[in-house]
Parts: structure tokens; C-alpha cells; sequence
């Protein structure tokens, strides 16, 4: 099945409140941490204000949410890549924006490392962040592997097979 091209002019914001709505499903269903029922006012709130965190969502001229970035900086020049795309957008390029975005929000913090945690089995996410120059070692977590670049490293156009 083909993706659905993603509507363009695209642009990054901050994460509002209400995408919450949007994100807490796509988050859960990736198995990454989504903020509990009445804690969502903290965790929005968190994203905005953490000087650690960078978050943005990739939106399309009519505000609708299309993907989202999150890099998590720590001290030492280290930062936690997350990426999601909506859904019916995925495997059509949008990831790749995103993830250029992601690397150019890195480097402007002079992040030296971004890495990103994925499941062993996720082959799609696996290829992706192999395909866009990322390294794979063992991951902290059983079931996880690591990918990891250089923050100034440009990414490679990422083309993912049909």
C-alpha cells in the first residue's frame, strides 16, 4: 500500500495543547512513554518550557498535525532522537523532513551525538535511520538496538522502498 502524499507547504511549531489529542495515540501505539489521563497538562507543559527538551510538530497549511520531533539533550553533547508521522502519511518522504529538521535543531544546540532508540523487530524504522546515515550498536534496553550519527553530519535523502 502506498502512502499518501503529505500536503505541502509544511512548517514546524511548538507543540500545542490541543495536539495532544493527536500525538497521545501515536505515541502508545510506537509503545513510547504518553502522558497518563490528568497528566497532560504537565507533560504539554514540559515540552515547552524544559530547556532540555526540543519538541516540534510538522503541520500542514491548514494546522492539521503531521508529524512530530522530540530531541532530548543531555550534558554530555548526547541527544535522544523521537520521531513519529501520521499514520496514513508514513513512507512518503515526510519522515525524512522531519528528521532533517531534528538534525539541524541538534546542531544549532551543538548536540555531537543524536540517537535513536528502536525496537530490534522495527525493521522500517531500522532501514530508515541506517538509510539516513545512522550507525546501529546494541541498545541499553533488551529488545532495543541504538542508532546513532554525528549531530553534524548532514543526513542522507532517506528513499525507502515501496
Amino acid at each position: 500500500m502506498r502512502a499518501m502524499p503529505f500536503p505541502s507547504p509544511l512548517r514546524f511549531r511548538a507543540m500545542a495543547r490541543e495536539d495532544l489529542a493527536i500525538l497521545t495515540p501515536w505515541l502508545r501505539a510506537a509503545d513510547l512513554q504518553a502522558p497518563a489521563p490528568g497528566a497532560c497538562g504537565d507533560w504539554w507543559r514540559r515540552q515547552r518550557t524544559d530547556p532540555y527538551i526540543v519538541c516540534r510538530v510538522a503541520v500542514d497549511a491548514a494546522d492539521r498535525v503531521l508529524g512530530f520531533l522530540r530531541l532530548d539533550l543531555a550534558p554530555d553533547g548526547v541527544a535522544e532522537l523521537t520521531l513519529l508521522v501520521a499514520p496514513d502519511l508514513r513512507r512518503g518522504g515526510l519522515g525524512g523532513l522531519l528528521l532533517e529538521r531534528a538534525m539541524r535543531d541538534a546542531r544549532d544546540r551543538r548536540v555531537k551525538t543524536v540517537v535513536a532508540s528502536v525496537v530490534e523487530t522495527n525493521a522500517t524504522a531500522r532501514a530508515f535511520f541506517a538509510g539516513a546515515g545512522f550507525v546501529e550498536e546494541p541498545g541499553p534496553l533488551p529488545g532495543y538496538v541504538q542508532m546513532a550519527t554525528l549531530a553534524g553530519a548532514e543526513p542522507r535523502s532517506v528513499e525507502m522502498a515501496q
